[in-house]
């Protein structure tokens, strides 16, 4: 299963379909920005811990 399947299947799943998904992913992460609507942020690999954690708090600030 890829990143893709994965999103797909939880914003097809009614009670959890609002969780923010952070795709993070070298290869990927282009496919990733084209699915706005599956994924809420992509972190490009390699990537340091602060970067992740702003992304995080950027959702989190959001729910």
């Amino acid at each position: 299963m890829t990143g893709l399947d994965l999103a797909s299947a939880v914003r097809a799943e009614g009670q959890i379909c609002d969780v923010p998904i952070i795709l993070v992913s070298g290869a990927q992460a282009q496919i990733g920005r084209s699915h706005p609507d599956l994924f809420q942020a992509v972190v490009d690999k390699p990537y340091n811990d602060e970067t992740l954690l702003t992304e995080v708090r950027r959702l989190m600030a959001n729910c």
